[in-house]
């Protein structure tokens, strides 16, 4: 596989990296875990420990710009958004 390509382990240390930061308050506690799991799970038997931290970096870097917030509804007696 080439070094550029994403392996199915790869992608669980993403999912794994993304749920814990997904309430935007990332532990260290969280990444010794994930650590933790990828170095005794069988499914990371043949994985190379060196790949963590780079796809740690790599999905923590996807994390998008926060997304507008929601227009405010209008006052109920808004003679705009009357019914006709």
């Amino acid at each position: 596989m080439p070094e550029s390509a994403m392996s199915p382990q790869d992608a669980l240390v993403a999912v794994m990296v993304a749920t814990s930061a997904s309430d935007e308050n990332m532990r260290t506690a969280e990444l010794v875990a994930i650590t933790r799991m990828v170095n005794h799970m069988p499914a990371f038997a043949t994985y190379d420990p060196d790949r963590i931290r780079r796809y740690i970096r790599r999905t923590l870097e996807l994390d998008p710009a926060p997304a507008d917030p929601p227009a405010p509804d209008p006052p109920a007696d808004d003679p705009a958004m009357a019914r006709t």
